[in-house]
């Protein structure tokens, strides 16, 4: 054996020796406890509230995290109730970012999250005091540390909400990837898909269920552009693409809808239980602000089985605050 492969052999061994040591160290419980409650600390500091963590598990030969049976509080204290839990979170970081006092997550998963934005589960938080966080628009500092993700997962999400009008909401089977990308000029921007199984909507006797729900989109905290959306609403299929516009002050919305649904779902959807052979085709925009937008488009009706073979009757048909035209 010459003399350069035994120093090879030896520094192997070395780095070998290393390595394990790392492990064992990373492994034991003092280690593992003081990464638990530094976890706590960072993640209250960033959400303003108490955080619970059970458990953790630290690899820091592969730059990865993986958080158990976490819980946010609704308000300052867990005692006040649950905003947001999860079953575990996953995090892989950059260790190059570190150098620059930068916490970068190239990829975190949530693992069941469960979020809770009902009026009395977190008071005076609104959908403007989301959109940075979401969009990633305003940095986040920890600890004199700026926290930034790079990808993220969600497997088997739920929330719940409750809007200024009274209408209570649910999502259920939430599933979905998203990246963001920083501009030269600082400009943060999103894109993903997501999917989920049923959200269901209340307002006083008035019910409405959501199915089979897919999403892709791309935008920033200022804009968004939905290339294509899907999802059923009582045996009709709504496709959508456009966009919405001032996510942060008035919303606006330009939407273009393609409606497709048998006859006897739409004279349920007007509250009689008629029966009917048939299918109805509806095709136009959703325009103008979040709240008060109008819909304007044209439509095809077909009676008889399976649409029947002879010429559609076609009309022209509006909506507008509540009221139906055609």
């Amino acid at each position: 054996m010459t003399a350069r492969l035994r120093l090879l052999l030896i520094l192997a061994a070395l780095l070998l020796a290393l390595a394990l040591g790392v492990f064992a160290v990373s492994q034991s419980r003092p280690v593992r406890q003081r990464a638990l409650i530094w976890a706590q600390a960072v993640l209250a500091e960033a959400v303003g509230r108490e955080v619970r963590v059970e458990d953790v598990t630290l690899r820091p030969w592969a730059g990865s995290l993986v958080l158990s049976r976490i819980q946010v509080a609704r308000e300052r204290s867990l005692a006040d109730g649950i905003l947001f839990s999860a079953e575990t979170i996953r995090a892989r970081w950059s260790w190059t970012a570190l150098l620059r006092r930068q916490l970068v997550l190239r990829q975190i998963t949530l693992v069941r999250p469960r979020l809770a934005l009902v009026a009395a589960a977190a008071p005076g938080l609104t959908l403007a005091d989301l959109l940075p966080v979401l969009f990633q628009s305003q940095p986040v500092r920890v600890g004199g540390w700026t926290l930034r993700v790079r990808r993220a997962s969600l497997q088997d999400g739920q929330a719940a909400w409750a809007e200024a009008d009274g209408t209570q909401g649910t999502l259920e089977g939430l599933e979905g990837n998203l990246a963001w990308r920083q501009a030269p000029d600082g400009t943060a921007s999103i894109a993903g898909t997501l999917s989920a199984l049923r959200v269901h909507l209340a307002r006083g006797d008035t019910t409405r269920q959501l199915d089979r729900i897919t999403l892709e989109l791309a935008g920033t905290g200022d804009a968004v552009t939905i290339s294509a959306a899907e999802f059923s609403l009582a045996d009709a299929r709504v496709r959508a693409r456009g966009g919405i516009a001032d996510l942060g002050g008035a919303p606006r919305v330009d939407l273009g809808l393609d409606i497709q649904a048998p006859l006897r779902a739409v004279f349920l959807a007007l509250g009689t239980d008629r029966p009917a052979e048939g299918t109805l085709a509806v095709n136009g925009r959703l325009q103008g602000p979040w709240a008060q937008a109008v819909f304007r488009g044209e439509g095809a009706l077909r009676f008889g089985k399976d649409g029947g073979s002879g010429e559609p009757l076609r009309f022209s048909l509006a909506w507008e605050g509540g009221r139906l035209e055609a």
